[in-house]
Protein backbone atom coordinates (compact mmCIF):
# COMPACT_ATOMS: atom_id res chain seq x y z
CA UNK A 1 0.00 0.00 0.00
CA UNK A 2 2.85 2.35 0.91
CA UNK A 3 4.62 1.59 -2.38
CA UNK A 4 1.46 2.35 -4.37
CA UNK A 5 0.99 5.59 -2.44
CA UNK A 6 4.58 6.66 -3.10
CA UNK A 7 4.18 5.84 -6.79
CA UNK A 8 1.11 8.07 -7.02
CA UNK A 9 2.86 10.88 -5.15
CA UNK A 10 5.84 10.70 -7.50
CA UNK A 11 3.47 10.77 -10.46
CA UNK A 12 1.62 13.78 -9.04
CA UNK A 13 4.93 15.52 -8.45
CA UNK A 14 5.91 14.96 -12.10
CA UNK A 15 2.55 16.35 -13.25
CA UNK A 16 3.00 19.32 -10.94
CA UNK A 17 6.51 19.92 -12.31
CA UNK A 18 5.53 19.65 -15.97
CA UNK A 19 2.46 21.84 -15.52
CA UNK A 20 4.69 24.52 -14.04
CA UNK A 21 7.36 24.21 -16.74
CA UNK A 22 4.89 24.27 -19.63
CA UNK A 23 2.71 27.10 -18.35
CA UNK A 24 5.19 29.13 -16.29
CA UNK A 25 5.86 31.94 -18.78
CA UNK A 26 2.24 32.63 -19.86
CA UNK A 27 1.07 32.41 -16.23
CA UNK A 28 3.81 34.86 -15.27
CA UNK A 29 2.48 37.27 -17.92
CA UNK A 30 -1.12 36.77 -16.77
CA UNK A 31 -0.11 37.35 -13.15
CA UNK A 32 1.78 40.56 -13.89
CA UNK A 33 -0.98 41.96 -16.12
CA UNK A 34 -3.68 40.95 -13.64
CA UNK A 35 -1.85 42.64 -10.76
CA UNK A 36 -1.78 45.91 -12.72
CA UNK A 37 -5.45 45.60 -13.71
CA UNK A 38 -6.57 45.47 -10.07
CA UNK A 39 -6.04 49.24 -10.02
CA UNK A 40 -7.29 49.86 -13.57
CA UNK A 41 -9.98 52.42 -12.58
CA UNK A 42 -7.43 54.63 -10.82
CA UNK A 43 -4.82 54.20 -13.56
CA UNK A 44 -7.44 54.94 -16.23
CA UNK A 45 -8.28 58.18 -14.45
CA UNK A 46 -4.60 59.08 -14.30
CA UNK A 47 -3.79 58.23 -17.93
CA UNK A 48 -6.99 59.35 -19.68
CA UNK A 49 -6.71 62.34 -22.06
CA UNK A 50 -7.38 65.63 -20.29
CA UNK A 51 -9.51 68.51 -21.56
CA UNK A 52 -9.14 72.23 -21.05
CA UNK A 53 -11.30 73.76 -18.34
CA UNK A 54 -14.55 74.97 -19.97
CA UNK A 55 -15.58 78.63 -19.87
CA UNK A 56 -17.71 79.49 -16.86
CA UNK A 57 -21.35 78.70 -17.49
CA UNK A 58 -20.74 76.55 -20.56
CA UNK A 59 -22.96 73.47 -20.60
CA UNK A 60 -21.76 70.01 -21.54
CA UNK A 61 -22.65 68.62 -24.96
CA UNK A 62 -25.70 66.28 -24.74
CA UNK A 63 -24.74 62.62 -24.51
CA UNK A 64 -26.95 61.93 -27.50
CA UNK A 65 -24.74 64.14 -29.67
CA UNK A 66 -21.64 62.25 -28.56
CA UNK A 67 -23.36 58.92 -29.23
CA UNK A 68 -24.19 59.93 -32.79
CA UNK A 69 -20.74 61.41 -33.34
CA UNK A 70 -19.06 58.12 -32.40
CA UNK A 71 -21.67 56.10 -34.31
CA UNK A 72 -20.93 58.06 -37.51
CA UNK A 73 -17.18 57.80 -36.97
CA UNK A 74 -17.38 54.00 -36.57
CA UNK A 75 -20.27 52.97 -38.86
CA UNK A 76 -20.29 49.18 -38.25
CA UNK A 77 -20.45 48.14 -34.59
CA UNK A 78 -22.14 45.33 -32.70
CA UNK A 79 -22.63 47.76 -29.81
CA UNK A 80 -20.97 50.58 -27.91
CA UNK A 81 -20.82 51.66 -24.29
CA UNK A 82 -19.71 54.60 -22.19
CA UNK A 83 -17.29 53.20 -19.60
CA UNK A 84 -15.62 56.38 -18.34
CA UNK A 85 -17.44 59.45 -17.00
CA UNK A 86 -16.19 62.94 -16.13
CA UNK A 87 -15.75 63.10 -12.35
CA UNK A 88 -14.07 66.50 -12.17
CA UNK A 89 -13.04 69.37 -14.50
CA UNK A 90 -10.61 68.13 -17.11
CA UNK A 91 -12.06 64.61 -17.34
CA UNK A 92 -13.37 63.13 -20.59
CA UNK A 93 -15.91 60.50 -21.63
CA UNK A 94 -14.53 57.11 -22.63
CA UNK A 95 -16.49 55.09 -25.19
CA UNK A 96 -15.81 51.39 -25.70
CA UNK A 97 -16.63 50.08 -29.17
CA UNK A 98 -17.44 46.46 -29.95
CA UNK A 99 -16.73 45.66 -33.59
CA UNK A 100 -16.32 42.45 -35.56
CA UNK A 101 -14.23 42.17 -38.72
CA UNK A 102 -15.26 38.54 -39.33
CA UNK A 103 -11.89 37.14 -38.26
CA UNK A 104 -11.99 34.91 -35.13
CA UNK A 105 -8.26 35.51 -34.62
CA UNK A 106 -8.81 39.16 -33.72
CA UNK A 107 -10.76 40.71 -30.87
CA UNK A 108 -12.18 43.95 -32.21
CA UNK A 109 -12.49 46.33 -29.30
CA UNK A 110 -11.62 50.00 -29.60
CA UNK A 111 -11.72 53.04 -27.32
CA UNK A 112 -12.58 56.69 -27.98
CA UNK A 113 -12.17 59.61 -25.56
CA UNK A 114 -14.39 62.65 -26.16
CA UNK A 115 -14.33 66.16 -24.71
CA UNK A 116 -17.67 66.54 -22.87
CA UNK A 117 -17.86 70.29 -23.62
CA UNK A 118 -16.79 70.54 -27.26
CA UNK A 119 -17.53 67.03 -28.53
CA UNK A 120 -13.98 66.85 -29.90
CA UNK A 121 -12.35 63.42 -30.12
CA UNK A 122 -9.23 63.55 -27.93
CA UNK A 123 -7.84 60.07 -28.55
CA UNK A 124 -9.00 56.92 -30.28
CA UNK A 125 -7.74 53.59 -31.45
CA UNK A 126 -8.13 49.81 -31.31
CA UNK A 127 -7.32 48.04 -28.06
CA UNK A 128 -4.71 46.03 -29.95
CA UNK A 129 -2.48 49.12 -29.79
CA UNK A 130 -1.59 51.81 -27.28
CA UNK A 131 -3.78 54.38 -29.06
CA UNK A 132 -6.71 52.54 -27.47
CA UNK A 133 -5.19 53.13 -24.02
CA UNK A 134 -2.35 51.28 -22.30
CA UNK A 135 -4.66 49.74 -19.68
CA UNK A 136 -7.20 48.69 -22.30
CA UNK A 137 -4.42 47.01 -24.27
CA UNK A 138 -3.32 45.26 -21.07
CA UNK A 139 -6.88 44.13 -20.29
CA UNK A 140 -7.29 42.64 -23.75
CA UNK A 141 -3.87 40.96 -23.42
CA UNK A 142 -4.88 39.51 -20.05
CA UNK A 143 -8.16 38.33 -21.56
CA UNK A 144 -6.89 36.73 -24.78
CA UNK A 145 -3.17 37.50 -25.29
CA UNK A 146 -4.33 39.72 -28.21
CA UNK A 147 -5.02 36.49 -30.16
CA UNK A 148 -8.80 36.64 -30.58
CA UNK A 149 -10.90 33.58 -29.80
CA UNK A 150 -7.82 31.35 -29.83
CA UNK A 151 -6.40 33.49 -27.04
CA UNK A 152 -9.68 33.27 -25.11
CA UNK A 153 -9.47 29.48 -25.31
CA UNK A 154 -5.77 29.48 -24.37
CA UNK A 155 -6.40 31.64 -21.31
CA UNK A 156 -9.22 29.34 -20.18
CA UNK A 157 -6.93 26.31 -20.56
CA UNK A 158 -4.20 28.10 -18.59
CA UNK A 159 -6.72 28.75 -15.82
CA UNK A 160 -7.44 25.03 -15.67
CA UNK A 161 -3.70 24.25 -15.74
CA UNK A 162 -3.02 26.57 -12.81
CA UNK A 163 -5.94 25.05 -10.92
CA UNK A 164 -4.46 21.58 -11.54
CA UNK A 165 -1.04 22.84 -10.46
CA UNK A 166 -2.52 24.22 -7.23
CA UNK A 167 -4.32 20.92 -6.55
CA UNK A 168 -1.30 18.70 -7.25
CA UNK A 169 0.95 21.02 -5.24
CA UNK A 170 -1.44 20.86 -2.28
CA UNK A 171 -1.29 17.05 -2.35
CA UNK A 172 2.48 16.82 -2.86
CA UNK A 173 3.24 19.31 -0.08
CA UNK A 174 0.30 18.37 2.15
CA UNK A 175 2.51 17.44 5.14
CA UNK A 176 4.11 20.88 5.10
CA UNK A 177 0.94 23.00 4.82
CA UNK A 178 0.20 23.15 8.54
CA UNK A 179 3.79 23.95 9.48
CA UNK A 180 4.06 26.71 6.89
CA UNK A 181 0.72 28.28 7.83
CA UNK A 182 1.64 28.27 11.53
CA UNK A 183 5.16 29.56 10.76
CA UNK A 184 6.78 26.46 12.27
CA UNK A 185 8.73 25.71 9.09
CA UNK A 186 11.87 27.90 8.95
CA UNK A 187 12.93 29.61 5.74
CA UNK A 188 16.36 28.09 5.20
CA UNK A 189 19.09 30.05 3.41
CA UNK A 190 21.90 27.48 3.22
CA UNK A 191 22.21 27.91 -0.56
CA UNK A 192 20.09 29.01 -3.52
CA UNK A 193 18.67 25.52 -4.07
CA UNK A 194 17.38 25.17 -0.51
CA UNK A 195 16.10 28.75 -0.52
CA UNK A 196 14.23 28.16 -3.82
CA UNK A 197 12.64 25.02 -2.39
CA UNK A 198 11.46 26.74 0.78
CA UNK A 199 10.26 29.84 -1.08
CA UNK A 200 8.27 27.66 -3.49
CA UNK A 201 6.64 25.86 -0.58
CA UNK A 202 5.94 29.05 1.40
CA UNK A 203 4.58 31.12 -1.48
CA UNK A 204 2.49 28.26 -2.86
CA UNK A 205 0.97 27.52 0.54
CA UNK A 206 0.08 31.07 1.52
CA UNK A 207 -1.36 31.89 -1.92
CA UNK A 208 -3.08 28.51 -2.31
CA UNK A 209 -6.76 29.37 -1.85
CA UNK A 210 -6.71 32.79 -3.48
CA UNK A 211 -4.77 31.50 -6.49
CA UNK A 212 -7.34 28.71 -6.84
CA UNK A 213 -10.15 31.29 -6.72
CA UNK A 214 -8.48 33.60 -9.25
CA UNK A 215 -7.70 30.86 -11.77
CA UNK A 216 -11.17 29.30 -11.47
CA UNK A 217 -12.98 32.60 -12.01
CA UNK A 218 -10.68 33.43 -14.94
CA UNK A 219 -11.44 30.04 -16.48
CA UNK A 220 -15.17 30.53 -15.94
CA UNK A 221 -15.28 33.96 -17.57
CA UNK A 222 -13.48 32.59 -20.65
CA UNK A 223 -15.55 29.42 -20.80
CA UNK A 224 -17.19 30.62 -24.02
CA UNK A 225 -13.85 29.93 -25.74
CA UNK A 226 -14.96 26.27 -25.80
CA UNK A 227 -18.32 27.13 -27.45
CA UNK A 228 -18.43 26.51 -31.25
CA UNK A 229 -21.32 28.99 -31.54
CA UNK A 230 -19.13 31.76 -30.11
CA UNK A 231 -16.47 30.98 -32.71
CA UNK A 232 -19.04 31.03 -35.54
CA UNK A 233 -20.39 34.38 -34.34
CA UNK A 234 -16.93 35.88 -34.79
CA UNK A 235 -17.00 35.00 -38.50
CA UNK A 236 -19.95 37.35 -39.17
CA UNK A 237 -18.81 40.97 -39.62
CA UNK A 238 -20.79 43.62 -37.76
CA UNK A 239 -23.54 45.10 -39.99
CA UNK A 240 -23.89 48.86 -40.57
CA UNK A 241 -25.09 50.79 -37.54
CA UNK A 242 -28.77 51.60 -37.09
CA UNK A 243 -28.65 54.10 -34.24
CA UNK A 244 -31.71 54.42 -32.03
CA UNK A 245 -34.08 57.31 -32.67
CA UNK A 246 -34.74 58.24 -29.04
CA UNK A 247 -32.19 60.58 -27.43
CA UNK A 248 -29.69 59.01 -25.04
CA UNK A 249 -30.32 61.73 -22.46
CA UNK A 250 -34.05 60.94 -22.39
CA UNK A 251 -33.44 57.21 -21.87
CA UNK A 252 -30.81 57.92 -19.20
CA UNK A 253 -33.30 60.12 -17.33
CA UNK A 254 -35.86 57.28 -17.49
CA UNK A 255 -33.32 54.83 -16.08
CA UNK A 256 -32.36 57.21 -13.26
CA UNK A 257 -36.00 57.72 -12.35
CA UNK A 258 -36.55 53.94 -12.25
CA UNK A 259 -33.62 53.42 -9.87
CA UNK A 260 -32.51 56.71 -8.22
CA UNK A 261 -29.90 55.00 -5.99
CA UNK A 262 -28.00 53.58 -8.96
CA UNK A 263 -24.57 55.16 -9.56
CA UNK A 264 -23.77 54.50 -13.26
CA UNK A 265 -20.48 52.84 -14.16
CA UNK A 266 -21.41 51.83 -17.72
CA UNK A 267 -24.07 52.90 -20.22
CA UNK A 268 -24.71 50.32 -22.96
CA UNK A 269 -25.77 52.04 -26.17
CA UNK A 270 -27.45 50.01 -28.93
CA UNK A 271 -26.17 50.24 -32.48
CA UNK A 272 -28.39 47.46 -33.89
CA UNK A 273 -32.20 47.05 -33.93
CA UNK A 274 -33.76 45.30 -30.94
CA UNK A 275 -30.85 45.85 -28.57
CA UNK A 276 -31.83 47.55 -25.30
CA UNK A 277 -30.45 50.67 -23.69
CA UNK A 278 -28.94 49.69 -20.34
CA UNK A 279 -27.37 51.49 -17.39
CA UNK A 280 -25.15 49.36 -15.15
CA UNK A 281 -23.79 50.57 -11.85
CA UNK A 282 -23.27 50.29 -8.14
CA UNK A 283 -25.65 50.95 -5.27
CA UNK A 284 -24.39 52.33 -1.96
CA UNK A 285 -24.61 49.61 0.69
CA UNK A 286 -24.36 46.78 -1.83
CA UNK A 287 -20.73 47.08 -2.96
CA UNK A 288 -19.62 43.81 -1.31
CA UNK A 289 -19.18 41.54 -3.11
CA UNK A 290 -21.28 42.52 -6.11
CA UNK A 291 -19.46 45.54 -7.50
CA UNK A 292 -21.49 46.87 -10.45
CA UNK A 293 -24.24 44.37 -9.81
CA UNK A 294 -27.31 46.50 -10.56
CA UNK A 295 -28.80 47.62 -13.87
CA UNK A 296 -31.79 49.29 -15.47
CA UNK A 297 -32.78 48.18 -18.96
CA UNK A 298 -34.89 50.50 -21.12
CA UNK A 299 -36.54 49.70 -24.45
CA UNK A 300 -34.69 51.87 -26.97
CA UNK A 301 -37.80 52.14 -29.19
CA UNK A 302 -40.63 52.77 -26.74
CA UNK A 303 -38.63 54.41 -23.95
CA UNK A 304 -40.25 52.16 -21.34
CA UNK A 305 -38.37 50.38 -18.58
CA UNK A 306 -37.93 46.71 -19.40
CA UNK A 307 -36.29 45.52 -16.21
CA UNK A 308 -34.54 46.61 -13.03
CA UNK A 309 -31.93 44.06 -11.95
CA UNK A 310 -30.19 43.67 -8.61
CA UNK A 311 -27.65 40.85 -8.49
CA UNK A 312 -28.17 40.26 -4.77
CA UNK A 313 -31.88 39.60 -5.39
CA UNK A 314 -31.47 37.51 -8.55
CA UNK A 315 -31.71 33.74 -8.92
CA UNK A 316 -28.58 31.79 -8.06
CA UNK A 317 -27.25 31.39 -11.67
CA UNK A 318 -27.36 35.17 -12.20
CA UNK A 319 -25.74 35.77 -8.81
CA UNK A 320 -22.98 33.32 -9.71
CA UNK A 321 -22.22 35.13 -12.98
CA UNK A 322 -22.26 38.53 -11.26
CA UNK A 323 -19.71 37.35 -8.69
CA UNK A 324 -17.08 36.15 -11.18
CA UNK A 325 -15.62 39.55 -12.10
CA UNK A 326 -15.32 40.97 -8.56
CA UNK A 327 -13.86 37.69 -7.27
CA UNK A 328 -11.33 37.57 -10.12
CA UNK A 329 -10.06 41.15 -9.79
CA UNK A 330 -10.60 41.70 -6.06
CA UNK A 331 -12.90 44.68 -6.48
CA UNK A 332 -15.12 43.76 -3.52
CA UNK A 333 -13.12 44.42 -0.35
CA UNK A 334 -11.69 47.90 -0.54
CA UNK A 335 -8.02 48.82 -0.67
CA UNK A 336 -6.68 46.03 1.62
CA UNK A 337 -8.29 43.33 -0.52
CA UNK A 338 -7.00 44.87 -3.73
CA UNK A 339 -3.46 45.08 -2.37
CA UNK A 340 -3.74 41.41 -1.36
CA UNK A 341 -4.83 40.54 -4.90
CA UNK A 342 -1.84 42.42 -6.33
CA UNK A 343 0.55 40.48 -4.08
CA UNK A 344 -1.08 37.13 -4.85
CA UNK A 345 -1.24 38.03 -8.54
CA UNK A 346 2.55 38.20 -8.56
CA UNK A 347 2.98 34.77 -6.95
CA UNK A 348 2.55 32.68 -10.14
CA UNK A 349 5.66 34.38 -11.48
CA UNK A 350 7.62 33.68 -8.31
CA UNK A 351 6.35 30.10 -8.23
CA UNK A 352 7.37 29.65 -11.88
CA UNK A 353 10.89 30.93 -11.15
CA UNK A 354 11.41 28.88 -7.98
CA UNK A 355 9.80 25.84 -9.62
CA UNK A 356 12.17 26.14 -12.57
CA UNK A 357 15.09 26.40 -10.15
CA UNK A 358 13.95 23.20 -8.41
CA UNK A 359 13.60 21.40 -11.74
CA UNK A 360 16.99 22.64 -12.90
CA UNK A 361 18.55 21.40 -9.65
CA UNK A 362 17.09 17.92 -10.20
CA UNK A 363 17.96 17.81 -13.91
CA UNK A 364 21.41 16.10 -13.57
CA UNK A 365 19.84 13.34 -11.48
CA UNK A 366 17.01 12.89 -13.98
CA UNK A 367 19.49 12.67 -16.87
CA UNK A 368 21.64 10.21 -14.94
CA UNK A 369 18.65 8.03 -14.11
CA UNK A 370 17.56 8.04 -17.76
CA UNK A 371 21.02 6.99 -18.92
CA UNK A 372 21.25 4.25 -16.29
CA UNK A 373 17.96 2.81 -17.51
CA UNK A 374 19.20 2.38 -21.10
Amino acid sequence: MSTLKNTWLRRLFRWHSWLGLLTGVPLLLLGLSGAALVFKPELDQLLAPRVAAPPVGRAAVPLDSLYRLVGRRYPALKKMAIVGFPQQPGDSYEFRLYGNDGNPNTYDLASVWVDPYSGRVLQEGPNTGLAGGALNWLLQFHFCFQLGMGGVLLTAVLGLALLASVATGAVVYRKHLGKVLTLRAPLRRHNWRVLASDLHRYVGTWALLLNALICFTGFWMNLFGFDPAAWRAQTHPAPPNQLMARPVDELLATARAAYPALVPTRIRLPTQPGAPFEVDGTVPGHALPWGAGAAVQVDATTGRVRAVRRAWEAAWPAQWEALMGPLHFGTFGGLPMRVLYVVVGLTPGLLALTGFALWYRRRPRLVGAARAGR
